[in-house]
């Protein structure tokens, strides 16, 4: 919530993600933020490509804006695989929109 302080705010998660599946869709009822989901990799990792694919700006004031991208380590649902150092660098290092 520290990251999305604007009501039109987004984030990019997994869609196997524990903050996309459980908490009761905590994420938009108390952050008030939409989450976008990315397809999850059996470990853990999603593709950078779908990933900046998603990503919104503040253009169109009738959609979200990506704010975040939220990366679940280790991976639950997928055999609690710890997350490549590499990939995360990768995800970081991606081009993002200005604010993310």
């Amino acid at each position: 919530m520290t990251h999305c302080d604007r009501r039109d705010s987004e984030i990019i998660v997994g869609d196997c993600s524990h903050i996309m599946l459980w908490e009761q869709g905590g994420a938009s009822q108390i952050g008030r933020v939409l989450m976008r989901g990315v397809t999850n990799q059996k470990d853990g990792t999603f593709d950078l490509d779908e990933m900046e694919a998603k990503f919104s700006t503040a253009d169109n004031i009738h959609c979200a804006s990506t704010s975040l991208v939220c990366v679940e380590n280790t991976h639950n649902y997928c055999g609690g695989t710890v997350l490549p150092m590499q990939w995360l660098r990768e995800v970081r290092s991606n081009p993002q929109p200005a604010d993310l």
